[in-house]
């Protein structure tokens, strides 16, 4: 394999924050939600999450519930037309 120069060596800085949060079935109940919620900001905070995010070079974006399904609903939106904006076939809604 080729070695290929990343951004950063050629000194390209680019911060890209990666939406994090929780999901889930649309009828989840509200306190389901609340509890997921908090244990994973809890989990967020240990240090191994941190080495996790350093190694990919990840800037998290955490997101409350609502924000977060906001966020998710428009990736979906955006990336499944993506198909159809490039012209392959199947794109598309």
């Amino acid at each position: 394999m080729r070695a290929v120069s990343r951004r950063a060596a050629l000194g390209i800085a680019r911060v890209h924050q990666s939406p994090i949060g929780v999901g889930g079935p649309k009828e989840m109940d509200a306190k389901v939600i609340v509890t997921i919620d908090a244990a994973f900001r809890k989990a967020a905070q240990e240090p191994q999450f941190a080495r996790v995010l350093e190694q990919f070079a990840l800037v998290p974006l955490t997101l409350e519930h609502p924000a977060y399904t906001r966020c998710m609903h428009r990736a979906y939106e955006r990336e499944g037309q993506l198909p159809a904006r490039l012209g392959l076939k199947g794109g598309g809604k």
